[in-house]
Formats: structure tokens, sequence, C-alpha cells
């Protein structure tokens, strides 16, 4: 979704005559016909992207709607952990787990504003607020998709809530890479192309596909092992468990992008017009995650504790 580059409007698209006379000219001189020149179908430039066109304008409004959104529902999260402490005991996650979960959905959240100005305007912010801002943003996901994993450990309550923070922390180292490999170019900020910057874009990359897919379907999996041997102690899972289900598409749709740089994939128009579609949509289905995430955790919340149990964590 911040891919796409704002139209510049200080361009004219129109040419005049000279222009336009001269350019007939030079075509003219020197195109050759040749009926035997062999056409390559293999080429597929000039590709053109159909999702900026089409939901481009849309863009800058959705990211409005979401940080606001995300914001307000954070916010209402927050309030519950302090005035209804009852509702967060057993079997539901500990509050310092809630918590930080709040404040990395209410930090990404306060991000978003900035890449809605530019998808409509471009990036005014400067080349080093990229850096930050996309540190940011992805230290927010890796820290949330990090703090599953202290569902899987066995240890005092106290003890717990000392390994998500550090979990939390680690989330934010991880992004490292994601800041490194950003860039303002174009006019945009998104991971720059650049052959310098490869090797960090790689490591995002490695760690997005790591921690939005195949961290979660290892513990889905031992947790499926676990049941068909009639155990039921490990790995729990609780509520906070859902959020892969917001960001695995794209962290799949950045390994394909990747690929398809490094041309391991065969590119085409065709493949090259669906990845941008499935990169738009799977971030547009992810950027939800922060005001639908604490939604989610409030409701169940609320549920009879009778309902819980194959939730509950450890």
């Amino acid at each position: 979704m911040g891919n796409c580059s704002p139209t510049s409007h200080s361009q004219s698209n129109t040419l005049d005559s000279i222009d336009l006379e001269e350019l007939m000219a030079n075509f003219t001189l020197n195109y050759t016909y040749d009926d035997d020149y062999p056409y390559d179908n293999s080429l597929v430039q000039p590709c053109h992207s159909t999702y900026c066109m089409q939901f481009g304008v849309s863009i800058p409004p959705f990211l409005a709607v979401a940080s606001i959104l995300g914001l307000i529902c954070n916010l209402i999260l927050d309030v519950a952990l302090v005035r209804c402490p009852r509702l967060w005991d057993q079997p539901h996650p500990s509050r310092t787990k809630l918590v930080l979960i709040s404040a990395a959905g209410t930090l990404f959240a306060s991000t978003l504003p900035f890449f809605a100005v530019a998808s409509s305007r471009g990036w005014i912010f400067g080349d080093p607020f990229c850096q930050v801002a996309q540190g940011l943003k992805y230290g927010c996901l890796f820290a949330q998709s990090l703090m599953m994993a202290s569902t899987l450990c066995h240890v005092q309550r106290g003890f717990a809530n000392k390994i998500v923070l550090v979990l939390f922390l680690m989330g934010f180292v991880c992004a490292i890479p994601a800041a490194m490999s950003s860039s303002s170019t174009e006019n945009i900020c998104v991971p720059s192309q650049n052959l310098k910057l490869l090797s960090w874009s790689l490591g995002h990359t490695s760690v997005s596909l790591a921690l939005f897919d195949i961290f979660p379907v290892m513990a889905i999996l031992a947790r499926v092992a676990q049941k068909w041997r009639g155990k039921n102690q490990w790995p729990q899972m609780d509520i906070t468990w859902l959020f892969p289900l917001f960001w695995a598409p794209y962290g799949v749709a950045q390994l394909l992008h990747i690929l398809l740089q490094e041309k391991v994939l065969v590119a085409t128009c065709p493949f090259q017009k669906h990845l941008d579609y499935f990169l738009g949509i799977s971030e547009g289905l992810g950027t939800v995650h922060c005001f639908l995430c604490p939604l989610l955790i409030l409701g169940f919340s609320f549920c009879p504790r009778k309902s819980v149990p194959a939730l509950h964590s450890g």
C-alpha cells in the first residue's frame, strides 16, 4: 500500500507541437522495418501498476481511519485493563502482556498518518525519519509476534512478565534491517532496491517470513502433534495468537516480491500485477490489526470462562 508513488502535479502531461514533431522525426529516422525481427515474449516491460491506479486514491483515507480507530480501540483496552482488573485473571493473558500489546498497537497506529500523507503528497519528512518510521512500524509488529512465544514458557507469572518485556524489546531489535533498508527515494518511503542495501532488505524479508509465517505454523503443528498424542500441556495459546492471521499473507507476499527481484521467479506482466494486488491487499489486511486485535481481546475477556480453556495461557 505504501508503494504507490503520488502523481506530481508540477509536471505537464501534454506535449507542445514542436516537441511532438521532433519526437516523430526521431522515430521515423531510427525505425527500421524488419519482418524477420523476432519478438521476445519474455520481455515484461513496460508493466504498470493497476493496483495503484485503482486504489491509490483510497489509501490515504483508509490509513487515516485505521489510525483513528487503532488509537481509540487501544485506549479503550487500556482503560479496561485499569478499571476492570478481574477480567484479566487466569485463564486470560497477563495484564503486562496486554499492556505491551496495546502499546505496540498504539505506536503502530500513530505511524499511519505519516504514510497516509506520503501516499497523497509524497514523503516530505526526510530520509532519516523514513528509517525511524519504518523501524517503529515493523518493530511494533515483530514485538507483537514475538510476545506470542511467552505462552510457550511454563514459568511463574512474575518471571513470565519479564520474558514478555524482553520479547517486546527484541521485536524492535529485529526491525533494524527494516529501518536500515528503507529510503525515501522516488518520493516514497519504502525498503530500497539499492544493491548496497540488498543485505538489509533480505534480512528484513527473512525476519518477516520467520515471525509472521514460519514460527506460528511450527507452533500450531506442535500443538496439533501434542493433541494427537493425547497431551494438552504444550504449547499453550491464548487470544493473542490471532495476530498472525492478519500478517501471515504479507510475509508470503514479501517473499514472492524478493524472489521476483532476484529473478528466481519468472517475471511476467500478469504475475507482477497479481503480486502487486497481493502486496497491497495483504498489507491492508495486516493494518486493520491495530484496531481489530484490541476489540477481539475485549470480546474474549467477556466470554464465559468455560468457553476459553482451549485458548488459555500457561
